[in-house]
């Protein structure tokens, strides 16, 4: 694949993308307090950055802001996140569907180059990069449908539940499995065969629900 360059990006998208992923790899837990001063000095970047990340972070539902307490890690329960994958199966499915009659080969060189990327995490057990790499994967079939209305809303979904998913990716032997099934929607996206890449999405979505349904005591903690 040809190498692209990276695009310069700015302070307050490197501090809300840092800040972002320390969140969903547990460096900050659920009911967390941050605060300005404690984040700008971890982040090395002005107070005034800070206030506008987290309440980037508060509009992405990644944290919330209480009264008298100021800006937490946003908590979601099991139960909660369970409804938002059954929504985010039927969306997610539907934009697969989508993006197998409209993806172009440069968008699957791209998926070609991520799961191999994918694979090399997985045999290093580097599981958080497995994580961003996996949300990588599925940005491309969002892409590649173009529409971004379900792109918005099942953006939505998935943010409320990332540092859930981060967890679900350490339980043993799902990075192996999930590997495998995001191969499979490859192949059928890049077979432009819309009902088997509808289909393969719905089952890897409906199969986190169900792993988290057979962990869910690991899981709360």
């Amino acid at each position: 694949m040809t190498s692209k360059v990276t695009p310069k990006i700015s302070e307050q998208e490197r501090v809300y993308g840092e800040l972002r992923d320390s969140i969903m790899t547990g460096m900050y837990l659920p009911g967390e307090k941050l605060t300005e001063e404690s984040v700008s000095r971890t982040f090395e970047t002005s107070r005034s950055t800070v206030r506008l990340c987290l309440s980037m972070l508060e509009r992405d539902g990644i944290v919330s802001l209480e009264p008298r307490r100021g800006f937490m890690v946003s908590k979601i329960s099991i139960d909660e996140a369970l409804e938002l994958l059954e929504a985010r199966s039927r969306i997610e499915s539907y934009v697969g569907r989508l993006a197998a009659k409209k993806i172009t080969e440069e968008k699957i060189e791209d998926m070609e180059f991520l799961l191999e990327e994918m694979n090399n995490a997985v045999i290093k057990q580097d599981y958080d990069r497995y994580s961003l790499l996996n949300t990588e994967f599925h940005g491309i079939i969002y892409q590649s449908a173009a529409n971004k209305g379900l792109e918005y809303v099942s953006l939505q979904l998935k943010t409320k539940i990332i540092r859930l998913q981060y967890k679900i990716a350490h339980i043993k032997g799902r990075p192996e499995r999930s590997i495998k099934e995001h191969a499979e929607i490859f192949q059928a996206l890049k077979e432009r065969n819309e009902e088997k890449t509808e289909g393969l999405l719905r089952s890897h979505i409906d199969g986190i629900r169900e792993l988290i349904l057979e962990n869910y005591g690991l899981l709360e903690a």
